[in-house]
């Protein structure tokens, strides 16, 4: 089962939902609301020293923490708040031709930034023979570059970034809340955040435009706040716990993240605050939400009024956190005398009845990552585009190929080089005899020494048929006619005479004698001087056995078996083993000493022999002085 995760980084909350499952079923595995924690003011009125990045860096890795992030794939929610949002015609049609000019046409449409500060992308809402109308949207890099570089910090690289607005009318495409064959009539989503509301507009099945109201619940919050003439953030708690709405309480530790249980969902909770000590009635609250919702049906009635060709308004899908607001659909119903109801997409895919629509972004953006959905803007372009690990060390990877090409190229030079110059060294005709219709050339190297010169016909073969081996080994290689086969022919050959040679003589160079004579030399010392001591007496060595050069592990030994004769051979045996022990400790090439058998008794005389054995050094060089 494949597994995606969707990431809304909203003003005031981090939702993080994760699908589990394909493309046509799925379902919600983890999701995960984390409020967040801005930067508070000082007692001396200067922000706080912390920047906002790094805020948001811990949020992130907060969030992050218990998602296994880095081996799933993912689509960033772009808030269209940050966006210049605007509608035109081009006159012309095709998508190719469309994106080549994209951000040049664009650069009319924006005036607050300059249009190399942002990324441009857009949508087609409509073409005709006119040309073709486009919904484009412009995000600021210098607000998009730092989320990406925070998730990437993370070990979270998302592939796309969509506009959230277009990710809510995927997802209402794709349960079936948008209605192909509606023709003009029109679908409205109203999403309602903490610092803003956004209307996308829905023509038919097709993104027409969106509009951004630069204020959410946090309207609501001050107007109640200058009614009752005192901060907004004192009536921040209370708003938010009388509605049953998301508590982002900027001044408390956020909770931690709590059980998991296999198929269910997990929720982040939060600590509950004190209360605030004011004394707010409810009916000051509800008539504050209805003052609210009633300003947001006036900006419909204003959007809707400046938008041209418009049709009948067939339903009002409610999203964010705001939608939670008791009785907001009926109130919206009676002002705008159509359908409202809820997008909810979390119970829609969990199947639950009571859920949380502030999780509708990120579930939109999970869609898409699992590929449900299709992506209808993507600002990860230029600088800041997706690029998958393989793309990342492709210019490495390429510059390590030129090198090794640059490495065989050059080593290949150098062989030629080096053939050719052995091949000269072998012999090949001169130049000055090359336009010579002689019928043997003069040669230079090796084969220079067989040719002798005639009066009519240039060079001539010796006659070599009785000479050495070498005269007949130079013989075949003159008269191989492919200048590139004389230094081949060579070499085989000095082969065949070198295994005829081994054979002639038995001398093989291979088999290495590297220290026999040294450690002969050395067990002739310790016979010496076992001869010269009167506690050994007499004795006999009747057999040496030599190996020396030991493979592997195994060093080389040296065997012997030695004899003593009298009633006390045990005692002489001791003192003979005790002179070989002093010379391993003397160095030398003898590592160890030990006695390989037991004694074996003579059965005619008194006495017996004893199998000894010195261990060699491995390796140990050749004529290497004893020490003795």
């Amino acid at each position: 089962m494949t597994k995606a995760f969707g990431i809304d980084i909203g003003s005031s909350f981090i939702h993080l939902v994760e699908l589990d499952g394909s493309a046509r079923r799925f379902k919600v595995s983890r999701m995960l609301s984390l409020p967040r924690q801005l930067p508070t003011e000082s007692l001396t009125g200067e922000e706080d020293a912390e920047p906002r990045s790094e805020h948001l860096s811990k949020e992130l890795a907060r969030a992050l923490e218990s998602f296994e992030a880095a081996r799933q794939r993912c689509v960033l929610s772009v808030s269209g708040a940050s966006c210049v949002l605007r509608n035109f015609v081009l006159p012309f049609r095709g998508r190719d031709e469309i994106r080549k000019v994209l951000k040049f046409e664009s650069e009319g449409q924006i005036h607050s930034h300059s249009i190399d500060d942002v990324v441009v992308d857009a949508a087609v809402v409509s073409e005709d023979d006119d040309g073709t109308e486009l919904f484009m949207a412009a995000h600021p890099k210098a607000l998009l570059a730092p989320q990406l570089r925070l998730l990437a910090k993370h070990g979270v690289s998302p592939e796309k970034a969509d506009l959230d607005c277009a990710l809510l009318h995927q997802a209402a495409m794709h349960f079936g809340l948008v209605d192909e064959a509606a023709g003009d009539e029109l679908d409205l989503i109203v999403d309602i955040g903490q610092s803003s509301v956004q209307l996308v507009l829905i023509r038919g099945s097709q993104l027409a435009t969106a509009r951004v109201l630069r204020w959410g619940l946090d309207k609501l919050e001050s107007d109640l706040a200058e009614s009752l003439g005192c901060d907004s953030s004192t009536v921040h708690d209370a708003v938010h716990r009388f509605f049953e709405l998301p508590v982002a309480d900027d001044f408390a530790e956020a909770g931690e993240h709590i059980e998991e249980a296999e198929g269910e969902l997990v929720e982040e909770l939060v600590h509950e605050t004190p209360s605030v000590g004011i004394n707010v009635h409810e009916d000051e609250l509800r008539a504050g939400g209805k003052r609210f919702v009633a300003r947001i049906a006036r900006e419909i009635y204003r959007f809707l009024a400046g938008m041209p060709r418009t049709g009948n308004l067939r339903q009002v899908l409610l999203s964010g956190g705001g939608a939670r607001l008791p009785g907001i659909d009926q109130q919206l119903a009676d002002e705008l005398q159509v359908e409202v109801s809820l997008l909810d997409l979390l119970a829609r895919v969990s199947g639950e009845e009571e859920s949380d629509p502030g999780y509708d972004t990120a579930l939109a953006a999970a869609m898409l990552a699992l590929g449900s959905t299709k992506a209808t803007m993507n600002f990860r372009q230029e600088e800041l585009a997706f690029r998958r690990k393989f793309d990342k060390l492709k210019l490495p990877i390429m510059a390590f190929v030129w090198l090794l090409l640059c490495y065989v190229v050059f080593t290949c030079y150098n062989l030629t080089v080096e053939r050719n110059h052995l091949d000269w060294a072998v012999g090949v005709p001169r130049a000055s005899d090359s336009n010579r219709k002689f019928r043997t050339p003069r040669y230079t190297g090796l084969l220079e020494s067989l040719t002798w010169p005639t009066r009519d016909q240039g060079y001539v073969l010796r006659d070599v048929s009785d000479s050495r081996d070498a005269w007949r080994i130079l013989e075949a290689v003159a008269k191989e006619d492919r200048p590139g086969k004389r230094v081949s022919t060579l070499r085989s050959r000095l082969r065949n005479l070198k295994k005829k040679l081994e054979t002639d003589t038995g001398y093989f160079p291979e088999v290495k004698l590297e220290s026999g004579l040294a450690v002969l030399q050395s067990f002739a010392e310790v016979i010496e001087e076992a001869d010269a001591s009167p506690s050994i007496g007499r004795f006999v060595v009747t057999e040496i056995d030599l190996q020396v050069g030991g493979q592997g592990k195994s060093p080389g030994r040296l065997s012997f078996t030695i004899g003593f004769r009298g009633s006390d051979f045990r005692i002489q045996s001791a003192n003979f083993q005790s002179i070989c022990q002093q010379a391993v400790k003397k160095g030398g090439p003898f590592q160890a000493f030990r006695e390989a058998k037991g004694e074996q008794l003579y059965s005619d005389i008194d006495g017996a022999a004893f199998q000894l054995q010195f261990d060699i050094k491995n390796p140990y060089g050749v004529f290497q002085p004893t020490e003795f």
